[in-house]
């Protein structure tokens, strides 16, 4: 019997921000501080920062691997070194602000049906706590999850075995009780299955290729497994 229902956020219960859509969020918020510079020049410095820094360093660095990504990156954009890490605090700070995250239309009337059949809930991300905060109000699922975690909650991320299975600890059941739904095949459908939950791939616009996996295409069609 399924008693919790685990959900990644990025791509399966909000929007996730397509790489030009990334870029256009920084020109803006730069623009918003005196610094102008063509989209072109944006994607390199960006480029030079991807280079430089492995996501995976989120979990011994949290809230700093964001400002220091950022402080090289307009440091490449020709901001003074001593301007960089003001600037590089102030984007980390308005990022969410800036970015246009909308629910899935499928997403509030889904997880109201498993709350109504006292379902846990729970969200698994690799994005920061805070961040995983300011997400969850700004599109009106405050308080919504039981648990809420992100790559500094148990400085482990996605796939990893170790941030699925802590998660359950904390709602207080077991692989075998748990639902774990997301769009990424490697970090949320793999990652599920190595810790022994059973997993569903959303693929919402169904781009995935032929794989030996249970996709969905709506939230919608996990409450027939609930």
């Amino acid at each position: 019997m399924i008693k919790a229902v685990l959900f990644d956020m990025g791509g399966t219960l909000i929007t996730s921000c397509s790489p030009q859509e990334i870029l256009q969020i920084y020109d803006r918020i730069l623009r918003a501080h005196g610094i102008k510079r063509s989209l072109d020049e944006i994607a390199a410095a960006k480029e030079k920062a991807d280079e430089r820094f492995d996501i995976r360093q989120l979990v011994d660095f949290g809230r700093n691997f964001w400002i220091e990504y950022n402080r090289l990156l307009v440091e490449e954009l020709g901001v003074k070194e001593r301007e960089a890490r003001v600037l590089a605090e102030t984007i980390d700070r308005e990022w969410w602000s800036y970015a246009d995250v909308k629910l899935h239309p499928d997403v509030l009337p889904v997880l109201n049906e498993l709350k109504a059949k006292k379902v846990k809930l729970g969200l698994i991300s690799n994005g920061l706590e805070s961040d995983i905060e300011y997400v969850m109000r700004k599109v009106g699922l405050e308080g919504f999850f039981d648990v809420e975690v992100g790559a500094d909650t148990f400085r482990s991320m996605k796939p990893d075995k170790e941030i699925f299975l802590r998660t359950l600890e904390k709602l207080g059941v077991s692989a075998d009780e748990a639902l774990f739904v997301g769009d990424s095949l490697e970090n949320d459908y793999k990652g599920a299955e190595n810790a022994g939950i059973k997993a569903l791939l959303i693929d919402r616009k169904n781009v995935v290729g032929d794989c030996q996996v249970e996709k969905i295409r709506s939230l919608w069609e996990l409450l027939r497994l609930v």
